[in-house]
């Protein structure tokens, strides 16, 4: 299963101003400044104001760059609570369960509008979560370990919070080789951990998630997901059908769905879908052999997946029908594009 924080460009406003305002509390409690902000001290305190991942990203490495690598980013993730969250928080914080809450987690992650895809991996007794960061070859060393420490610390403080348990990770792994305070990581996930790792990923039990949340309430549980649910159909109306399309497909490949799927997945029929297409002039076959081109050249560049991996990944049948429909996209073959041949057409 693939989760994607929705179809967001680099310059959009949408995240919260409380990243920054929680940043500025983490860093001035260590005698640091914050710094690339150019709002003022009422702009951090009013909850209306949205920054864009760019902006995020250049507050982190400004900030962050004359600090000493001391785990800023667990200080920061600590002062995270389900409140922070809006709506999914209090979702979460009414569901009878970790199961259920992180189940919501998932279906509701759009709406937390942070710049992140989730790739869920359910086996017979575990998840395992990895955590694909948009941009992350462009950011620098502290910023990877800030923005990791901070999520995968959030997380577990947070699930130690709603059941009152002492409660660890099975296996952690991150990309990056260890930081200076990388003993930090082992005490405070409370498990293994695994520096260097393809993609940063944290894997949880069966009694992890079966534990039981102490603020539990099923009417306020119903109420919430009501809520969550307005709020995603209204954010849904912001992309058009394509965008729509394409967020749904990251979430179900290896699975490409059947036109009729897709039309129920976006609540309406197939002929309103297929209207709705044509009035836009584009054609569903397009559109899935276009976001299957986009990935696999993504892969084949950014990943060290084999050819028959991503040929997996991407819903083909074997490797050959995938070469096949990569050199119909691009004029190339994948080995040609992974050797540095660059593609006649995008």
């Amino acid at each position: 299963m693939r989760i994607t924080s929705g179809k967001f460009r680099p310059h959009d406003k949408v995240m919260s101003i409380l990243y920054v305002s929680l940043l500025k509390t983490t860093l001035e409690s260590e005698g640091y400044k914050l710094l690339g902000f150019n709002g003022s001290d009422h702009d951090l305190s009013d909850y209306r104001q949205k920054i864009s991942s760019v902006e995020y990203l250049t507050i982190l490495e400004q900030s962050l760059k004359p600090t000493v690598a001391n785990g800023l980013g667990f200080k920061y993730g600590e002062l995270f609570n389900m409140a922070a969250a809006g709506a999914v928080g209090q979702l979460m914080m009414s569901c009878e369960n970790l199961d259920q809450a992180f189940k919501n987690l998932l279906r509701f992650f759009p709406l937390l509008s942070l710049s992140f895809q989730l790739d869920v991996t359910e086996n017979k007794n575990s998840y395992q979560i990895e955590i694909d960061q948009y941009g992350s070859p462009e950011i620098s060393n502290p910023v990877r370990w800030f923005v990791i420490e901070s999520m995968f610390y959030c997380l577990l403080k947070q699930a130690r919070y709603l059941t009152k348990k002492p409660l660890n990770y099975q296996h952690v792994s991150v990309s990056y080789e260890q930081p200076p305070h990388w003993k930090k990581y082992q005490t405070l996930f409370g498990c293994d951990v695994e520096f260097g790792a393809s993609r940063p990923s944290l894997t949880v039990d069966r009694d992890f998630l079966s534990s039981t949340i102490t603020t539990s309430n099923e009417p306020v549980r119903l109420m919430k997901e009501r809520q969550c649910c307005e709020i995603t159909q209204r954010w849904k109306s912001r992309y058009s059908i394509p965008e729509q399309i394409h967020a749904i497909l990251m979430r179900t490949l290896p699975n490409i769905p059947s036109l009729e799927s897709m039309a129920a997945e976006l609540n309406m029929s197939r002929s309103t879908l297929y209207r709705r297409l044509q009035d836009e002039d584009h054609c569903y076959q397009t559109i899935i052999a276009e976001f299957r081109r986009d990935q696999a050249v993504n892969h084949l560049k950014n990943t060290d997946l084999t050819i028959g991996e991503i040929a997996l990944q991407l819903g083909f049948s074997d490797d050959s029908n995938f070469r096949r429909a990569f050199k119909k996209w691009t004029g190339i073959n994948p080995s040609e594009l992974r050797d540095g041949t660059p593609p006649l057409c995008h």
